[in-house]
């Protein structure tokens, strides 16, 4: 939702609307993250995404498994 940001340094206010900066911030990092696999696969390697909520394990397995 909406929300006003204040920084603390200067004062300054800016109004700025969550959801937008959220789902503009989702759609830039699925770009960036399309862009990496693209340049590994290109490249002969392979693509694992690892976020935190995966085990390491796991991740190792799908990495040298799949």
């Amino acid at each position: 939702g909406a929300a006003r940001l204040i920084d603390q340094e200067s004062g300054l206010e800016v109004e700025a609307d969550l959801d937008e900066i959220a789902a503009s911030y989702r759609n830039a990092i699925g770009g960036h993250i399309a862009t990496l696999k693209r340049g590994f696969i290109a490249g002969g390697g392979r693509h694992v995404l690892a976020p935190l909520s995966r085990g390491a394990i796991d991740v190792l397995r799908e990495l040298v498994g799949g």
